[in-house]
């Protein structure tokens, strides 16, 4: 593919390398920062992809849409809003619930499989799912604010990096059990706070 940076590609500095950077060259026309990016962000976006949609291949399917997605719309990207980490997760977290919901209406024993998946984690499944059907990101982030520190930091290392239980515990050098603790409490307070909001 063109590349229109051409010359200005042997001068670029370290500061070029960040992702605001790599977004801006996007949108300058060089196709080689999408590339960049994905190498970045391609496990992150699919592992997010896949903790909501539960299925791989539509999961790979979605990481492609995401940074095509990224190609066409680099020029949106707004700093104030948060970094392009943020905004990449955001992206997944739209298209993915909107995949999710789809093949729901197509395949209705879909919510047994999913079901059956939180039970053998012994986990509060029926809380879970309230918080991916959240209705708009706008309102589970307003229920994620009134969580406390590490609840709040637990339960969006599940849902939004995509950890294990066992990652969260590991990298916060606590025990599984009180990982499970902080995910167990965060999902039933998100679930209070999400019923509430439904009631609309």
């Amino acid at each position: 593919m063109a590349n229109t940076w051409n010359d200005s590609r042997d001068r670029v500095s370290p500061e070029s390398n960040t992702d605001e950077a790599l977004l801006q060259r996007l949108v300058a026309g060089d196709t080689t920062a999408l590339g960049e990016l994905f190498e970045r962000y391609a496990k992150l976006v699919f592992s997010v992809a896949l903790r909501i949609i539960r299925d791989k291949h539509e999961a790979e399917e979605l990481l492609q849409e995401v940074f095509l997605y990224v190609q066409r719309k680099s020029h949106t990207f707004d700093a104030s809003r948060g970094d392009c980490r943020n905004w990449l997760v955001q992206l997944t977290y739209y298209q993915a619930f909107g995949r999710r919901q789809r093949l729901l209406a197509r395949r209705l024993r879909d919510e047994v499989d999913v079901l059956e998946c939180e039970q053998s984690l012994t986990i509060a499944p029926e809380a879970e799912l309230k918080v991916l059907r959240a209705e708009s990101l706008q309102a589970l982030q307003a229920a994620l604010n009134k969580l406390p520190e590490r609840q709040r930091s637990t339960v969006c290392s599940y849902f939004f990096e995509g950890l294990s239980l066992r990652e969260i515990s590991e990298r916060n050098q606590e025990s599984l059990s009180n990982a499970r603790h902080h995910f167990y409490r965060a999902l039933e307070k998100l679930k209070q706070e999400l019923g509430s909001e439904s009631v609309d």
